[in-house]
């Protein structure tokens, strides 16, 4: 089993400068728990997660938040700068490993500098259904 066969497709980007709040909507209207970041000449920069979300909550309400990122804080204040990605051939037992051995619930799949899915641990979950 490959990659391609277990993947989200299609997969929503989301800019930089998206506000937190903005994003909060998109991940709960979506049902996503994370989405590759996309710089404005389209490439993927990075990953930003629900869990990226709660980090920067708990940082808020310990008043250094706001001390740190500013009273609006957007996208590029809390996500991932790593890129972790795979090939859509790339057997899905690399990609178990992969976010084992990285302590990570995504990897982007991507052909020749393109995205083409999102593969969360959820995912591959599913597969031992």
């Amino acid at each position: 089993m490959k990659a391609k066969d277990v993947m989200a497709a299609p997969v929503l980007t989301v800019s930089l400068s998206m506000s937190i709040s903005e994003l909060e909507g998109v991940l709960t209207a979506e049902g996503f728990s994370a989405l590759p970041v996309q710089s404005e000449s389209g490439k993927i920069i990075g990953i930003v997660s629900k869990t990226d979300i709660v980090r920067a909550a708990m940082l808020q309400k310990s008043e250094r938040f706001s001390e740190i990122f500013g009273s609006e804080s957007v996208i590029s204040d809390v996500m991932n700068h790593e890129v972790v990605h795979v090939s859509s051939d790339a057997a899905v037992k690399s990609v178990a490993e992969i976010m084992i051995d990285r302590h990570i619930h995504h990897v982007l799949v991507m052909d020749d500098r393109d995205i083409v899915g999102i593969i969360s641990s959820f995912d591959l979950l599913e597969l031992v259904r």
